[in-house]
Formats: structure tokens, sequence, C-alpha cells
């Protein structure tokens, strides 16, 4: 979130300005159990490094959107490298943005000039849109993206806009003849922009001119989505009135604090401590409208004498409550009363670092602090807008209480990030530090995750071994990012998209399947909403049935997925359509699925008796002619019970198909329903008494192997055999029937 400056006497090596190159840090291998200790609340999730070429490179301010992705902005010397990208300076000090996801840079870019510039503070709204604010030597020209920009004095400030992606959109520039200084910079939902800073002598915003009256004056400025100035204002004193940071809420209120030394007004509203001095700061915070009209200011400091307090940054949730941290020294009051107050923890010009809170309307909550025998400062704050919670970012010297938690460095300076309730109170803190110095100047909270970032000197780790930075040129930037990870895969679990499992956490189309395709239940096509789960994972899946159309050989039936010999009918013999023949193209549908069939009537050679006739292929009878016809005459003669169709141009057709000789009689092996059934159904006949359909020479009814006189009609008995009928009424009939005999002039077949 916020940049930050440090004061003279403490570090005046700080003060050359720094210059950045970021690059990922690398996690090193854990055993189990490291990893179950990444696997807690406020684990540390990922490290990036500013690995520039010499000087200082800083990380200044740092912010979050709503897809947990990172933003950061400050300033590189000569040249950085971030991630795959190594920008090199223009001048001796330019400014960098960039975005990173899961620790690894999605883009940067650089701005400047031939001097030195720096961004101090960056906001990003939820869509991932970028505000960022700073200042550069304005007696030359700084180029942002393709506009460049020059200004009126010495050090002037601006303000630009960039998209989710990092491309600029706009840049406008502000100042004095002097020098001027843009520190804290604030988005609202419709993409205004709200400023905050500090001028010397007459000042322009866009068209809007402000005065100024004593050294320093503090100000703030509202900016439209396009860049316009819409507003401008200025808070005045005697000595120096300086504007440190900036916040907004959901509903348009902001939040504005700094430091000013004897008198400041804000608005109308008169700040005069009682003890007045142009050598000592007291902490200013205020509230206003989206339209800039002032609805509370308060001071806060050691307000009865020569000592100094600085308010570094704010935030405001959605409630309107109004936090602010910084450093003091010796003590604090937060009313002119005196009721209010708060001590350092060794009551001496030492800095300790401080939080404090008011409410909407304006009225004190709660203070607190974090120091101990040394320098410790606090330099930035965010706010979760909606509970109100806080996290703190900054330094401390040899050890630090936090309420009756404490941090001991590790060298010299260490940084810190802490977490502080919407009550009060420390609930955690974290270190970050080596033999030398390190700085936390950035924080910035969002769904349960924080990061932080900074700048250090020599080699630093977080203090548990997981992570570990060494700076070889001056000193390099950090960022480091902490949060809830259940999993232990290094994604906090507010913005992992699979919580509980290691090696899935990101789902683009949200289908459930994670996005790492070599992960559990991979993702083939992460950018589809799609179901499918046997061949592949959350591909479009048309029928439902697992596996997606891309693997499914029958993308649009259910129960068959395979098939093999491309024939269109699948393999699952359960299913729908099953292929008699899955290893065999076919494309028989009548008797069996997916078998040959030559000549493409529908029935497979293995089945068709006229596997070359496409107009036939049963031939019930068996007799060498198919079941099918084509002559209109007979679909009145046919009986209903035969087989076959009609079958226009059909060859080859059988008059009676269940009749093999064609005798009139059907043949019980051919199926037909109807008796009586052919007893000779290859040899035509007439028989109907004894055995049907056989030969009748005589035409008696009587097959001729059934009939004893097959030659005469009026006769088929011959009991005696003898050649002659036994029936009286028929010719040639046998007067003695039990005696053979071969009479035939008075009587026939008598002895």
């Amino acid at each position: 979130m916020r940049p930050h400056y440090v004061a003279f006497f403490l570090v005046g090596l700080m003060l050359i300005a720094p210059a950045i190159g970021l690059s990922e840090s690398v996690l090193e291998d854990h055993s189990e159990s490291e990893t179950s200790a990444r696997s807690s609340s406020n684990a540390l999730l990922w490290g990036a490094q500013v690995a520039g070429s010499g000087s200082t490179d800083s990380v200044q301010s740092i912010e979050m959107d709503a897809l947990g992705r990172t933003y950061v902005c400050g300033y590189f010397y000569n040249s950085a490298t971030f991630g795959n990208t190594t920008l090199t300076s223009s001048g001796s000090y330019d400014i960098f943005v960039g975005r990173l996801s899961n620790g690894m840079w999605d883009w940067v870019q650089k701005a400047g000039g031939s001097s030195s510039d720096q961004c101090q503070d960056i906001a990003v709204d939820d869509g991932g849109n970028i505000t960022i604010t700073g200042y550069y030597y304005s007696s030359s020209s700084a180029t942002f993206g393709s506009q460049s920009i020059s200004g009126r004095g010495s050090n002037d400030i601006f303000v630009s806009r960039l998209d989710s992606n990092g491309n600029w959109l706009w840049t406008k520039s502000a100042g004095s003849s002097s020098s001027d200084y843009g520190y804290g910079v604030a988005m609202d939902a419709a993409g205004n922009a709200y400023l905050t800073g500090y001028y010397y002598s007459t000042a322009y915003f866009g068209t809007i001119t402000l005065n100024s009256y004593s050294y320093d004056e503090a100000f703030l400025a509202k900016l439209d989505n396009a860049g316009n100035f819409v507003w401008a204002k200025r808070f005045y004193g005697s000595y120096y009135q300086r504007g440190r940071d900036i916040d907004v809420n959901a509903n348009g209120d902001i939040a504005v604090t700094g430091e000013f030394s004897y008198r400041i007004n804000i608005d109308g509203t008169e700040l005069s401590p009682s003890y007045q001095s142009s050598s000592y700061y007291r902490v200013w915070v205020a509230k206003f409208t989206n339209s800039g009209q002032l609805t509370w200011a308060k001071m806060a400091g050691y307000l009865q004498s020569s000592y100094s307090s600085y308010g570094e940054s704010v935030g405001i949730d959605d409630s309107g409550n109004v936090s602010v941290s910084g450093r003091f020294q010796y003590l604090m009051d937060f009313n002119s009363n005196n009721n209010h107050r708060m001590y350092a923890y060794q009551q001496s010009s030492n800095w300790d670092c401080f939080v404090a809170k008011w409410d909407s309307s304006g009225a004190y909550q709660w203070a607190q602090n974090a120091g101990g025998s040394s320098t410790d400062y606090c330099y930035d704050l965010d706010v979760d807008k909606t509970t109100g919670n806080l996290t703190i970012a900054g330094m401390y010297y040899n050890t630090a209480w936090f309420g009756n938690s404490q941090l001991s460095s590790s060298g010299s300076y260490d940084a810190f990030i802490a977490h502080v309730p919407s009550t009060g109170g420390w609930d955690w803190m974290k270190k970050f530090g080596g033999s030398s110095s390190e700085y936390g100047y950035s924080v910035a909270m969002r769904n349960g995750m924080y990061a932080f970032g900074g700048y250090f000197n020599g080699q630093s780790s977080d203090g548990t071994g997981q992570i570990s930075f060494s700076s070889s040129a001056g000193a390099d930037g950090f960022i480091l990012m902490y949060g809830a990870d259940q999993d232990g895969d290094g994604i906090g679990d507010q913005v992992d998209d699979f919580p509980w499992e290691p090696s899935q956490w990101t789902d683009t189309d949200g289908d459930g399947f994670g996005d790492n395709l070599n992960g559990w239940q991979g993702d083939s096509c992460p950018t589809i909403y799609a179901n499918s789960t046997l061949d592949r994972y959350g591909c479009p899946d048309a029928d439902g049935d697992g596996w997606s159309d891309a693997g499914d050989d029958l993308p649009n039936e259910p129960t068959q997925w395979v098939d093999g010999d491309e024939d269109g009918f699948g393999e699952n013999p359960n299913g729908v359509t099953p292929d008699t023949c899955p290893n065999e193209w076919g494309d028989s549908w009548r008797d069996r699925l997916g078998c040959r069939d030559l000549d493409s009537d529908g029935q497979s050679d293995l089945n068709d008796y006229f596997m070359n006739n496409p107009t036939q292929w049963s031939d019930s009878d068996l007799d060498g002619l198919g079941d099918n016809w084509a002559n209109g005459e007979w679909n009145e003669t046919r009986a209903s019970h035969w087989p076959g169709i009609w079958v226009e141009n059909a060859t080859m057709s059988d008059p009676s198909p269940l009749d093999f000789d064609g005798d009139g009689f059907e043949d019980l092996g051919a199926g037909g329903p109807w008796g009586p059934y052919d007893d000779c159904i290859y040899q035509a006949g007439t028989s109907v008494r004894d055995m049907i359909g056989c030969i009748d020479s005589d035409g008696d009814g009587w097959s001729d192997d059934g009939d004893a006189v097959d030659d005469n009609p009026t006769q088929w008995e011959d009991a005696d055999g003898d050649g002659f009928g036994d029936n009286p009424s028929g010719t040639e009939w046998d007067a003695c029937t039990n005696r053979p005999g071969t009479s035939t002039l008075d009587r026939f077949g008598c002895p």
C-alpha cells in the first residue's frame, strides 16, 4: 500500500533515491514437518526479491485485487530483473509498477526520465485497474508508456492510470516551481482517484491553483476516471504540513493523514497543540466526503512538549471507522484533555510504533504501541473494509514488544508484519531480517492473505528457514505473501480454488477441475466450463457419459463412447446399438450392427443369403429366391404372415417365400405360422391325406408313398396286396379283399 520515508538522522543512506529490480524467489524444498508448518494459518506462501544492480532497490507500495493478484510499485537503479524481464533505467532511478500471480511476475512496466523518479503509492480496484503516484524530477521530462510529461520546478507530482494488463492509460502532472511530492493515492468504485502529498510554493492541479503561505502545504485532490482534476484543496499552517496517506471506502468516504509542525488548518478546522514549534511534528487525521467536504479532523501526539509523532498510513473501513499507524516519541495524546494518553515503552526520545482508531464520527476508540529500547516504526497499514481488522508493516531494532508478545531482530533493524483486530490488540506478528537492516514499507490484506514488502541488505530470511534472500549490490527489495494454506501448496486458502488439494489451486473456468494438468484431476480444457471425467477432466461432454467429446467416438450417445473400427457402432455390449463386429468396420444394421455388408442392404454378410444383391437378404425357405418382392400386384395376394418387404426393382423374388418346392404348402422349418406343413419340402406334391405336399401321381390326395394303388385315383388301399384297391366305390374294386387274386373279367382280385 503506502510508500514511506526514513528520517535522515536514522539512516542517511536510505535518502539516496532507491532503484529496483525484482526477481522471483524460490521456496526451498521442505521436509514433511516444514510443509505442515506452512499449512497452518498465516503461513508464508511465497516470496519475491528485488534484485537490482546497485544502490538501493525498494518496494514502496503493495496492493491486491479481488483475484488475489499482487501489485507493487517502487523504484530501481540502473537495471533490475523482474522474473524473465529486465528493465534498464533512463536515468539514475526509475519508477516500476508490476503484477504478480502466486509469486510469479505477470508483467512489469517502467517510467521515468534522465534523473531520479519514484513511485510512492499504488491503488488497485477489484478489476485490477491501477493508479500510482509519486514524484519525478520535473526539470527534465519523464515518460510513462507513450506519454511524456514535464513539470514546473524541481520535483513534481505525477499520477498515472494503468489497466490490469499493465497498459498505460493516462498520466497527469501537478506541482509548483519548487519541490512537490505525491505520497498517497486511493481509488473508488467509479474509478475516481484521490491524491495527497505536499507542495511548496503556488501549485497547479490541472486548471486548479493552490496557493502556499508557509513551507510545505498538504493537499487533497480528486481526479475523475479520465484523469481530469475535479477539485483540489490545501491544508495550511505556519511551517510544515504534509500529507502522507489516503484511503477511501465503498461509500466514498475519504480518510487522510500526515504530520504538521506548529499548527494546521484543515478546511477551516484549526488544529493547534499547546506546545507549538516548527521543529516538532504531530499527527493529523481527517475524514472527508467524496465531494471534498470535511467531516471531521483530529490531531494526536505529545501536544504539550517537544517530542514528535508522524502519521504514516491511514485506512477507512466501510463503516466509516478510521485507523492510523505511524511513529512517536515518549508519549501521545489523542485529545487536548490528556485523558487518552499512551506512553512509549522507554518513555524517551526513542521511537515507538503506534496504531490508533477513531469511529465514523471522529470519536477516539483506542490506541496501542509496539516497541522496545530503540527505534521502532510503523510505516504502513491496511484495513479489511468489512471487518475493520488491520495489518501493519514496519521495522524494529533489537527487541520489540507487541502487547505480551515480542520479536527479536537478527541483526540491526528487522522488518515486521503484524495483525491487529478491529477492537485493538496484537493477534500475530512475523519478521523478516538478517545481519544487516531490513525495512517493512508496505502491506496489503485481502481475503485472508497478507502481502508485505520493503527492502533489505545482505542476507535476510523470514526467520523460519522457509525463504532466504541475499543482496549482492546495495539494498534489494522484497515481497512476501502470508495466508492460511491448509494443503501446503503455497497458495492461500482464500484464493486457492482447491484449498484441500496441494496439486491444484486455480480453476479458471470454475468447473471443479484444476488448471494444473499434471495435478489431481487436471483440467484438459482449463478455459471451458465442462464435465468430462473418464478419458480426461473438464472438457465438453455433450452426452454426459463422462467421456469428453474429443475422446468420445460417439459424443451424442451416453451409453457408447468407444468405436474402435469407426463404423458408428459402439463397443459397449450393454449400450444402445452395440457393435456385433467391434474389430471390423461394417455398416450392417438389420440382423446385427456394425458388421460387413458388401451390398449395403443393411444385412450383414454373415447372415445375407444374397450378399451381392442389395434387394434381397433373406431366403426363408432356402429355395434360392429372396423373400422381398417388387411386383406391386403381389401386395394384394401375399399372405400377411409372409416374410420380406416390397423393394423397388427387387430381383429373384420368391412368390411363396415359406415354400421351398412351391407346391403351396409352407415349410415348418421356414418358420411359417400356418399349417398344415409340407412333409416333402424339397419335392412339390399335392398329397393331403396321409402326407402334405408330397407326390400324388394319381391325384387322389394320397402320396405315392402312402398310396397302395398310386395309378388309380379311386383306390389307395390294397389289403391283400394284389394290386386291386379295397374301395368298393372305386374302379377295379377288389372283390376278394382278404385273398390276393388276379381275376379281371367277372370280378377283380379274386383267385
